[in-house]
């Protein structure tokens, strides 16, 4: 099963490339590549109205199946972004995409994202109550043996990943042989991390009700990008997880979204 979920991610991940590789049509998103490599972006932001019209098959899987169409169409940015600059490719782990456009009944609040929105892409719009400290948070760790003057490294997943199955949060400390590792943290990789919560706005709030929040968990480039009181509308993918996973001790399960773009 892991095998043919597999091959599905790389049949879509083909799909993307041709999305992104359109020099012989209109060449727009070739030039938005262009442009994100000169200006040392990581994050290519794509309008869902032109993913619907040239392949609107892979515009509802990325509605509703968002996990695995982003992880696909991260990794189609990065094989794209190798053929046009083959050296900025190699610098960078991940490169991103962010959507934008129109959602149609997946534009909500806080309040109206319901358990029938789980799995799916949605941009809901609040007001932000709460930001968390900036985390780094590791993605890939070098380790050095001295005594056998080997290198190996290790990439780490956890549950807030697009990856299906997170991987263990331990340093290794010795390789299977038994010899000691020296951890090189010049060489390994980080990557950013907070957590912020996003209210209800209080004139879309119905009377004498309280409003609802939901839990937004950024990584990356998105982090650091909004303060309390900002109205904001954000684009992410909806999931469901254990509280202490994004830190957030309320309850046994935090319904939280994953931002790809936010709109101030």
């Amino acid at each position: 099963m892991a095998h043919e979920g597999e091959q599905f991610i790389k049949d879509i991940q083909r799909e993307y490339v041709d999305f992104l590789d359109d020099e012989e049509d209109q060449g727009i998103y070739a030039g938005h590549v262009k442009d994100m490599i000169a200006e040392k972006s990581k994050r290519l932001i794509v309008n869902v109205n032109d993913l619907k019209r040239k392949n609107p098959q892979r515009a509802l899987g990325l509605l509703g199946n968002a996990a695995d169409e982003q992880l696909a169409f991260g990794r189609a940015l990065k094989e794209y972004a190798s053929t046009v600059d083959p050296g900025y490719a190699k610098m960078h782990e991940d490169l991103f995409v962010g959507f934008e456009g129109c959602f149609g009944n997946r534009h909500v609040t806080p309040r109206s994202l319901t358990s029938i929105y789980l799995g799916n892409m949605v941009c809901v719009e609040g007001i932000v109550t709460k930001v968390s400290l900036i985390r780094p948070k590791v993605v890939r760790s070098v380790h050095y043996c001295p005594n056998t003057r080997k290198v190996m490294e290790r990439k780490y997943t956890d549950l807030t990943s697009f990856e299906a199955v997170p991987s263990g949060a331990a340093y290794p400390t010795k390789d299977e042989d038994g010899n000691l590792l020296e951890t090189e943290y010049g060489l390994s990789v980080y990557k950013d991390h907070q957590t912020l919560t996003i209210q209800e706005m209080p004139e879309k709030a119905p009377a004498g009700q309280l409003p609802r929040s939901v839990d937004i968990v950024c990584d990356d480039d998105l982090v650091d990008r909004c303060k309390p009181g900002d109205r904001v509308q954000i684009v992410g993918s909806y999931r469901c997880l254990r509280a202490n996973a994004v830190a957030t001790p309320r309850a046994r399960s935090a319904p939280c979204c994953w931002p790809t773009i936010y709109r101030c």
